[in-house]
């Protein structure tokens, strides 16, 4: 069983504090992340941003060190398609990959731990 089937869903349940948001520093703080998520007035993301207000993200120092929460389970990582990030995943079992076409982003939950009651 899936953790989430949309977007709004994976909203409600980081609002909810069942899951957490983490992200690393370089791409919490970079040019992509604070002009495409932070300044936007798409539906989407300022759903997300709602959601954060509740739960706010972790921001880690390092990639790795949010890969080690991601394996925890309870935490969602936000990356693209084409990135690095995706790449080195492809080798962590567990993981559950949820693509939005409309934010052209992939996001990663651990699947051990996420049965939603």
């Amino acid at each position: 069983m899936d953790p989430f089937h949309s977007s709004e869903e994976m909203f409600n349940l980081i609002a909810s504090g069942r899951y957490t948001y983490v992200i690393d520093a370089i791409n919490y703080y970079s040019d992509w992340y604070n002009s495409n998520w932070n300044n936007t007035n798409l539906e989407h993301i300022r759903l997300l941003n709602e959601a954060l207000k509740s739960n706010p993200a972790l921001v880690t120092n390092t990639t790795d060190e949010a890969f080690a929460y991601l394996q925890q389970g309870g935490y969602i990582y936000p990356t693209q398609d084409d990135t690095y990030e995706m790449y080195t995943t492809q080798s962590m079992c567990d993981l559950y990959r949820f693509s939005a076409v409309l934010i052209q982003t992939a996001l990663l939950i651990q699947k051990k731990i996420y049965q939603i009651q």
